[in-house]
């Protein structure tokens, strides 16, 4: 089962803000030097704005085979879901890998010390479908 990441509208100004910056600016200069020639600058302006519109529309998280698998542009990894212990609703990871492009997400933890902070639309739900496969997991939910 596929899961989207919530989109704050904060992570929203900082991605696609940045994002739209930068290809207005590659856009201006290519206009006052009435030149559609490339140079390493614009391409390496354009290449960044690709690299943050990448989180913001490639984030997302699957459940399948008795496994987490989260996206977020260039990062991803996977977790068993039988290895996952506890679950935090409604709290956010302020360091650590986070897949995420919200706060108020969830905390995974699983094995012994480790942990990631995802953000799906649905918390409810994914929580479900954790707890379909493994229902050891602890949840906490803070509100």
């Amino acid at each position: 089962m596929k899961f989207h990441s919530a989109k704050s509208p904060l992570f929203g100004i900082a991605f696609l803000g940045t994002a739209f910056t930068l290809l207005i600016i590659v856009f201006f200069d290519v206009i006052k030097d009435a030149s559609l020639d490339f140079n390493a600058g614009r391409i390496f302006i354009l290449l960044i704005a690709a690299f943050f519109l990448w989180f913001w529309f490639g984030t997302y998280y699957l459940i399948r085979d008795g496994k987490l698998i989260y996206r977020s542009g260039p990062i991803s990894g996977s977790v068993k879901i039988s290895e996952i212990h506890m679950l935090i609703k409604n709290k956010t990871l302020w360091n650590g890998m986070k897949p995420a492009l919200a706060t108020r997400g969830i905390i995974v933890k699983y094995n012994k010390y480790d942990e990631v902070y995802i953000s799906p639309r649905n918390k409810d739900l994914f929580v479900e479908e954790i707890l379909k496969i493994n229902n050891k997991v602890t949840v906490i939910c803070l509100d």
